[in-house]
């Protein structure tokens, strides 16, 4: 159950925001929300505190993850929405990147580096297969394609892969006299001898019933 709506007065806030709050029994602080956010958060030991308990939570895989999805989305949807918030971040961008900051944290070889180089790799190129992303590569470098026309390129040419491999498989399946002759004289096949016992097993099966009791 939730606390029970106060009917006393608003009182202003302590530290003269002009804001005011609502009194209740166990209130401690007479400052008002904002306030308080703010005095907390100059207070290095609440701080511990909180740091503490929210890393309690979050060292659960699936709160992390949720966590961290709602904050994505709420980004992203600020960005999208908010044009003075996207301009900002815009320009911390900026700032951050002519500062090097990060480069000179991670220079180029270190492993975090690297796991972000192969985590993009995947995240981008995830779709295609190891053995074709040279070639789309070149298509967007060299044939200067855009990323979703050489993504359909590659895409077309993985299924037209995929059959003519089904087609020579099942070619090879049903080859004829001459076909299987021909492969031969090729080298690309061998005649094996029939298999003939070395010593006399007797009138006996493999079953080890004596043919003549059959």
């Amino acid at each position: 159950m939730g606390r029970r709506k106060s009917t006393a007065a608003l009182v202003p806030c302590s530290n003269g925001c002009g804001r005011s709050y609502e009194p209740f029994k166990g209130r401690k602080t007479t400052l008002c929300y904002p306030c308080s956010l703010s005095a907390n958060g100059r207070n290095p030991k609440k701080n511990e505190k909180n740091r503490a308990a929210m890393l309690r939570r979050l060292a659960d895989p699936a709160v992390r993850a949720e966590t961290l999805r709602i904050a994505q989305e709420g980004r992203r949807r600020k960005l999208a929405e908010d044009p003075e918030f996207r301009a900002r971040w815009q320009e911390v961008g900026r700032a951050l990147g002519k500062s090097n900051a990060m480069h000179n944290k991670h220079p180029k070889g270190s492993p975090a580096r690297m796991k972000a180089a192969a985590t993009r790799t995947e995240t981008m190129l995830g779709w295609c297969p190891l053995e074709y992303r040279d070639e789309y590569r070149r298509l967007i470098h060299s044939k200067r394609l855009r990323a979703a026309d050489a993504r359909a390129v590659i895409e077309a040419q993985i299924k037209d892969d995929a059959q003519k491999q089904r087609a020579r498989a099942a070619k090879a399946q049903r080859l004829s006299f001459d076909e299987q002759i021909a492969r031969i004289r090729e080298g690309k096949a061998s005649v094996v001898a029939k298999f003939t016992p070395s010593t006399d097993t007797g009138p006996y099966t493999l079953g080890g019933v004596a043919s003549g009791m059959i």
